[in-house]
């Protein structure tokens, strides 16, 4: 459920910002974000082009849903579009679906086209090598380990994701199959066969040509799972590592005879967490949705930024 509400009252509208403006005040370009997660998210992406954007977020009105907000605040004109004035929101499923489409054809709009912007921060690319650095330790396993566990979660559960996105995308979100799946989750997970349904072919072309196949699932499902799923995934990893690094020192220390308690808490003492690694990654992969994403913002500096 959607709960609307108005911009918070930080006071950052644009008719506020008109008005410092007018007063040699000039706070540039600003844009409204879902949560505080967000800012950091977009803060990023608009930088990396050159673009300085002071990014607010609205999601400390209580109990409001961000982009429910926003998107009421566009309707109330709260919040009013501009070339300085940005909304950056979560696709969730609209893209896949083509709903809210003039709203997202909007110059100063910005989407994540993935379903939120965990799906870019918990992308399974490179997480693997995120474990290896949060332990320090970067031999002994399978350099993508976690990248092919969601690959292959991705292949077995997507006749069911597009089955129920085709019929409802209220069904997704405490679909049982969906939900254990993920549950099941865990780093010696095999799957014996896919899940195979038949599905409408004229949908299944037209969510294909946006993207989705059958190895990016994790692309397109709901951020905030994924991430719940990927961060226990990666923490047993990062053990499992720690657990080899430890071996290695006691092994090494005996052999010369010498004691390793001292090495070996001075190893755990310079860990990392892998979750915030995670949160922190500045480079994205190179799929069809951060593509979109990327051009989105290149078109608007070509058009506003000259």
């Amino acid at each position: 459920m959607i709960v609307e509400s108005k911009v918070p009252s930080f006071g950052v509208t644009a008719s506020w910002m008109d008005a410092n403006k007018a007063f040699g005040f000039d706070f540039g370009i600003v844009a409204f974000v879902e949560g505080f997660d967000d800012i950091r998210f977009w803060t990023k992406e608009f930088r990396k082009q050159g673009i300085e954007v002071t990014v607010k977020a609205v999601s400390d009105v209580s109990n409001a849903n961000g982009k429910g907000t926003i998107l009421s605040s566009l309707k109330d004109g709260t919040i009013s579009l501009s070339n300085n004035s940005l909304i950056c929101i979560d696709s969730d499923y609209d893209y896949l679906l083509s709903k809210n489409t003039d709203i997202y054809e909007d110059d100063f709009c910005f989407q994540t086209y993935s379903y939120s912007i965990e799906n870019y921060l918990f992308h399974p690319e490179g997480i693997t090598f995120c474990c290896c650095d949060a332990a320090s330790h970067f031999s002994g396993i399978n350099k993508k380990a976690i990248e092919e566990i969601l690959t292959k979660w991705s292949e077995y559960i997507h006749d069911t994701f597009v089955m129920l996105l085709n019929e409802s995308e209220e069904n997704l979100s405490y679909n049982e199959d969906i939900v254990a799946s993920l549950s099941d989750l865990n780093l010696d997970i095999e799957y014996d066969h896919e899940r195979k349904y038949n599905i409408d072919e004229m949908f299944l072309e037209n969510i294909a040509s946006k993207g989705l196949n059958r190895e990016n699932v994790y692309l397109y499902y709901q951020g905030h799972a994924i991430a719940d799923k990927i961060i226990p995934l990666a923490e047993d990893l990062v053990n499992k590592l720690s657990f080899m690094a430890k071996s290695e020192i006691i092994a090494g220390c005996t052999s010369r005879g010498a004691d390793s308690t001292q090495l070996v808490s001075e190893y755990f003492n310079q860990r990392q967490e892998v979750k915030v690694i995670l949160r922190s990654r500045d480079i994205n992969p190179e799929d069809q949705c951060y593509t979109l994403l990327k051009q989105d913002i290149s078109e608007y500096k070509r058009k506003y930024c000259a």
